[in-house]
Parts: structure tokens; sequence; C-alpha cells
């Protein structure tokens, strides 16, 4: 006759076992969170850093104004972050646990003021407008765009542009049939 044999693992010893799993995969979960959080911080900070050396130091010279100020004369506009409107997509880093960070209440956060540099990414310095000016004289008449109205395109879109301060796509003879501004140059049969 066979002896029952004693459970190797007893029940209390099973759920024990569970529970400490199930500990494991919590901080396995929130250390994924957190790894997560750091990487998305230090990405948007290198983002940042290279888009500010980006727009300070590599500019190039053509799209620079002769009487602009330096990095350092700019001026600058003032941004309100409130870290209370974070979504999903936003990162934290720091060495509290994400534990702690959903038990703050919005009124537990500071609200900081970040100065960001204004940036005139498409003005166009003198030296441009007079290529431009040139590229214009160069198209041969024959070559130029001659609506049944009589009008030469090219030549509306030059009158346009040459008013326009910053860079648009006319300034390239691009009809962008989405600005309001190019439409009304031309009528509808047009």
């Amino acid at each position: 006759m066979l002896e029952r044999k004693e459970p190797i693992c007893s029940r209390s010893l099973l759920e024990k076992k569970a529970n400490i799993m199930k500990t494991l995969k919590r901080v396995s979960t929130l250390n994924s969170q957190n790894l997560i959080n750091q990487m998305l911080g230090l990405h948007h900070d290198f983002s940042e850093a290279l888009s500010n050396t980006t727009r300070e130091f590599i500019e190039p010279a053509a799209l620079k104004r002769k009487s602009s100020p330096g990095p350092s004369e700019r001026r600058t506009k003032k941004a309100v972050i409130d870290p209370s409107n974070k979504t999903e997509y936003d990162s934290v880093v720091s060495d509290t646990s994400l534990e702690d960070w959903n038990e703050k209440k919005p009124e537990e956060f500071d609200a900081h003021t970040v100065t960001a540099p204004t940036i005139d990414l498409f003005y166009k310095g003198q030296s441009y407008w007079s290529s431009y000016e040139m590229s214009f004289q160069k198209i041969a008449e024959e070559r130029k765009w001659h609506l049944s109205s009589g009008k030469n395109v090219e030549d509306v879109l030059y009158a346009y542009a040459s008013k326009l301060e910053y860079e648009q796509p006319a300034h390239s003879f691009i009809i962008d049939t989405s600005d309001n501004n190019i439409k009304i140059l031309f009528t509808k049969t047009e």
C-alpha cells in the first residue's frame, strides 16, 4: 500500500511565493516606468539642447539680419509651465517614485517660469531679396504661365511676394491654394 507523502510546498509557502512574485512584478513595472520617464526626459533635454545649438550657432549667415541682436541680446518670451497639466506623454525626471508623484495634488506644485528665445526662422536678409528679384528677372516671358484672362501667374506672385517680409511659398512661385491671401489674387475662373 502506498503512503501519502506530504507535499513539498505547503499552501502557505505557495501563497508567500505568489505574493513575492506579485511584489516583484509591481516593482519591475514601477522601475520600467521610471526608466522610461527618465529616458523621455533625457530625450527632451537633448532635443532642446540640440535645437538651441542649431538656432544660435549653425544658422546660415544669409538668413541673419544685419542689424539683428546677438543670441544673448535676443528678446525672450516668458512661458509659464504648470506641472499639474501633465499628460501621459510628458516625462518627469526625479528620484521620487511614481506613486509619490501620483499622490501629489495640483496645489502642491509651483508654476515655474521658463524663458524661451524668440526665433525668426523665416526672416530673409537684404541679400536674399536681391537674389529673389534677380531670379524673377531671369524668367523669360515665353516661359511664364499666361492665363486666359491675360494675367501672368509669375508676375502676380512676384508683386504679392515682394511686399512680404517673411518667406512664403510665393517666393518660390508656388501657388498655395489653402492660403486666403493667394486666393484673393486670382478669380475663381483663373
